[in-house]
């Protein structure tokens, strides 16, 4: 039978010992003693090591420290509340013990930094990134309406028959005559409002050098549709909207950001003038922090995200006149009491085939709230369900490096059993470590939570709400909340079961069940965590592969060092096509004059920098079945600069201006849609209020998102088709970026009045386009990962664990002739044992959730064997490895030793 540990103490050292507790009160004595006694022993030998000399009185020092901070709380509870005896069988216990227990678990664990620091910062990791995740999600898709009562708000939208639309499900907005029929006629809605969902841009004149400045129009019953009040001045009138550009009342409304960024919160803003496309607005309004009118069909027109607007102005104001035969009204109205969808939509269907001229249209009738959101959902629960699971890895890890710390501390808790200390305080002591643990993870994983969410909102695409996401206090709360419920459930078992067993096994190392069985929960913990990672690993690897795909398909034209910038030419200066070709050549003349670029053109637009403006293109004008392709207006050899390829015919020459027959080249995909396998060139198409002849075919184009498939599109002379909007593009010859400030230069040097935007280079651009699926792919492969590292720390934790607590056993089989190979063997199978298991039921969970992620990929498919077959040799090595470092501390055991000590 092992005799227990010999004392630290010298004799004077143990009567000072024996003085120092007769200062406490006797049942506070008995309660703490044991424990107290074994904190002063380890502390001790820990100081005699460190050093002989000072080693002794640094001891001393902490001893009456302590004896300072806790004796006077002691004697202060014992007079004001009774016997601690009294409170301790009440359920409570004294301020002074609580005192020293936490003093005792903060010393504990000091004692294992390295458990310590793993178990705070996994822990914190995984609160951290669902709390980050979770902010997201709550910010975007569960965030409390801007708008009064929103389940009564629907988007309207109408299906014209035999017509492509705008979404998905053929939709297209409303004409402005239709709006007017609704507000007038309908009993189905309160109120109806419209607002401009393309062309929302404005020069903005008066600062150093004008500025686009983004600009909405809507009708004056926007505002009182959704229930949201001005935080400054009003909205506007009826009396300022109307029909006719300029008519009546030039006013604006400010948005509450631009208020803040541009006019540094001016109260006495209202009345002051504003100049957008050089006419003069009066502000009447500053609009409340936050709002916004989504372009609910701007992902499904090839255009880009809308940003915030800046002013908001009245329909019928300079510029913002209603186009006769435009669809270009998103239309949202407030339901009736007691009306549901299926009325609404039935009258507003008849109401609309009033007043449409072009076949037969249905209503469609979406809560607006939906609408906002729309394709939203999927994507980010699938990154809250990855982060739930690194959460579940972390919890996991943490619990198997505790019940390894409490296997190895079952010679701690005999010792202090043995010297006097209660069960109920071992199983308390445990508790506070776990806790102190818990709450300290916590703590990290709040503030992980918010440097998180700002990494999150500052990576993420374009999406509704986004820029007002931040964590609040509930979600740091839940946070607390779970970090503390973790802590218990770490603690209680392990604290639990170490209590039990550590009188019935005092000082006897001979009997090992209860390790054992601990050693197999552990393991079975760690079975599930390496389940877990692997799920989320083959996951990230497909969504990688499907990014690395998408990023490689073919784009129909030679991105390659392309340079761009925008300008918006004001009506009222150049307010005829002449003005605006004059306008394009010079500049061009001057771009052209940049030191080494290698060519220049011109186009309204160019893909991936937003729609193409489209109309309703036909075989003849009587035609009511049409298709809504996307029109550049190019100015000469723009394809050949594009590199596009003409499939047959010619591209557009500088012979085809003003005063020569109007010309079009067209897509592939448009001249198979119109005129299937006959040949277009020679043909005539219906563009937009005269007939065009077809020259030539261009090969398809991705337009503004890597999945187009079949784009239809059209080029058209800038000369015949002039537009307000231009885009300048170079071949930059090397120069990058750099280029753009001379490009700027070039413009301003024609007319220095102009306002100048997105500048920027187009590979840039078609980069940003894949910015979701980037998004996604980023996020999960840093949670697997994340979740990977915590796998390994488990793994090696277990098996260091395993391997220190058969030092006797190794040392006893390798006296009997036990190779190091084979026992080494022995312990890495065990570890590829639990880890085959794991990643057996990681990739049957990776094929079940297959369907889910399937909507996600590109050119890869759910079950992709090279993924799932490289992910399990990637853990099986992992296991092998992980288990292979530590387990190489059984080479060291010595067997002369270890039959020494039996």
């Amino acid at each position: 039978m092992n005799r227990p540990p010999k004392s630290p103490f010298g004799y004077m050292e143990r009567l000072v010992i024996r003085a120092i507790l007769k200062l406490y009160p006797k049942d506070f004595r008995g309660d703490v003693r044991g424990q107290w006694l074994y904190f002063l022993s380890e502390q001790r030998q820990e100081r005699r090591y460190a050093s002989r000399v000072l080693g002794p009185l640094r001891f001393w020092a902490d001893v009456f420290r302590d004896l300072a901070l806790s004796l006077p709380l002691t004697r202060w509870e014992g007079r004001n509340v009774g016997t601690v005896q009294r409170r301790t069988e009440s359920g409570a216990f004294p301020m002074g013990s609580l005192i020293l227990d936490l003093r005792f678990a903060l010393r504990t664990l000091s004692r294992r930094p390295l458990f310590t620091a793993i178990a705070i910062l996994t822990l914190g990791l995984g609160i951290g990134a669902a709390t980050a995740m979770f902010s997201v999600v709550d910010g975007v898709l569960l965030a409390e309406s801007q708008y009064k009562d929103p389940d009564r708000l629907m988007s309207i939208w109408q299906n014209i028959e035999g017509r492509e639309g705008y979404t998905e499900a053929g939709e297209t907005r409303l004409q402005f005559v239709q709006y007017e029929a609704l507000k007038e006629e309908s009993t189905a809605f309160e109120n109806v409002a419209v607002y401009a969902s393309a062309w929302g841009e404005s020069t903005l004149s008066g600062g150093p050098r004008p500025e686009l400045v983004n600009v909405g129009a809507a009708t004056a019953s926007l505002l009182p549709v959704l229930g949201v009040t001005p935080v400054l001045g009003r909205w506007f009138l009826p009396e300022e909207e109307g029909g006719e550009a300029g008519a009546l009342a030039q006013v604006a409304v400010l948005s509450y950001e631009n208020w803040v960024s541009r006019y540094a919160r001016n109260m006495g803003i209202l009345g002051e003038t504003v100049v957008l496309n050089n006419y003069a607005h009066t502000i009447v309004g500053v609009l409340p922090p936050g709002f916004r009118m989504q372009w609910l069909s701007s992902s499904l027109v090839r255009a880009e995200t809308p940003s915030p607007r800046d002013f908001w102005v009245p329909v019928g104001a300079p510029e913002w006149a209603p186009v006769f035969g435009s669809s270009m009204w998103e239309a949202v109205g407030r339901l009736a009491p007691d009306v549901n969808m299926a009325h609404a939509s039935a009258e507003t269907t008849v109401i609309l085939n009033e007043n449409w001229d072009w076949g037969t249209v249905r209503s469609m009738i979406h809560p607006r709230m939906e609408e906002e959101v729309r394709g939203l959902g999927s994507p980010l629960l699938l990154l809250l369900g990855a982060t739930g699971i690194l959460l579940l890895v972390a919890c996991g890890n943490v619990a198997t490096l505790s019940l390894g710390e409490m296997q190895g501390r079952a010679h701690e808790m005999a010792t202090r059993a043995a010297i006097g200390a209660q069960r109920s305080r071992i199983v308390r002591q445990l508790m506070t470590e776990s806790l102190v643990l818990a709450l300290t993870g916590s703590a990290l994983g709040a503030l992980l939570a918010v440097a998180g969410t700002r990494a999150l909102v500052t990576m993420a695409p374009p999406m509704p709400r986004i820029d007002l996401v931040q964590v609040n206090l509930s979600v740091l709360a839940f946070a607390a909340l779970m970090g503390t419920l973790s802590g218990v459930l770490f603690g209680i078992a392990p604290a639990f079961i170490t209590a039990r067993e550590a009188v019935g096994t005092t000082l006897r190392s001979g009997s090992r069940g209860g390790s054992r069985r601990r050693a197999g929960l552990g393991r079975w913990v760690l079975t599930g965590e390496i389940g877990l990672t692997v799920m989320l690993v083959v996951a990230s690897g497909l969504l990688v592969q499907s990014l690395s795909q998408l990023l490689d398909v073919p784009l129909g034209f030679n991105p390659e060092e392309v340079a761009s910038v925008k300008v918006r030419l004001p009506a009222v200066r150049y307010e005829n096509p002449e003005a605006q070709v004059a306008f394009m050549n010079e500049v061009l003349l001057e771009m052209e004059s940049i030191p080494g670029i290698r060519g220049v053109s011109a186009s309204n637009t160019i893909p991936f920098f937003g729609s193409a403006s489209g109309w309703g293109s036909r075989l003849h004008q009587e035609d009511t079945t049409y298709l809504m392709p996307g029109g550049y207006h190019v100015a000469p050899g723009h394809l050949e600069f594009m590199g596009v390829p003409i499939l047959e015919g010619r591209g557009l020459l500088s012979s085809d201006d003003a005063e020569a027959p109007p010309v079009m080249v067209v897509s592939e995909s448009l001249a198979k849609g119109l005129w299937g396998d006959r040949s277009p060139v020679g043909q005539e198409m219906f563009y937009p209020m005269g007939t065009v002849m077809v020259v030539g075919v261009a090969g398809d184009v991705k337009e503004g998102s890597l999945h187009d498939e079949g784009v239809l599109s059209f080029y058209v002379p800038f000369a015949q088709h002039t537009r307000s909007n231009l885009r300048f593009v170079v071949r930059t010859g090397g120069l990058g970026s750099g280029v753009l400030p001379a490009m700027r230069e070039a413009v301003w040097r024609v007319d220095e009045e102009l306002a100048i935007s997105d500048a920027s280079l187009l590979e840039g651009k078609i980069d940003d386009s894949a910015a979701e699926e980037n998004y996604r792919a980023f996020l999960m492969s840093v949670f697997a990962m994340l979740a990977t590292v915590l796998a390994i720390v488990g793994i090696m934790g277990v098996t260091a664990r395993h391997v220190a607590h058969r030092t006797r056993e190794v040392g006893i089989r390798k006296a009997l002739g036990a190779e190091n190979s084979t026992l080494l063997g022995r312990v890495v199978g065990e570890a590829l044992m639990a880890g085959s298991l794991g990643i057996a039921g990681g990739l049957l969970g990776a094929f079940w959730m297959g369907p889910v992620l399937a909507a996600f990929l590109f050119g890869v498919g759910s079950f992709d064997l090279f993924t799932y077959a490289g992910v399990a040799a990637l853990f099986f090595g992992i296991c092998a490895l992980a288990s292979y470092i530590p387990g190489r501390r059984l080479l060291a055991v010595d067997p002369v030793a270890v039959l020494r000590e039996e």
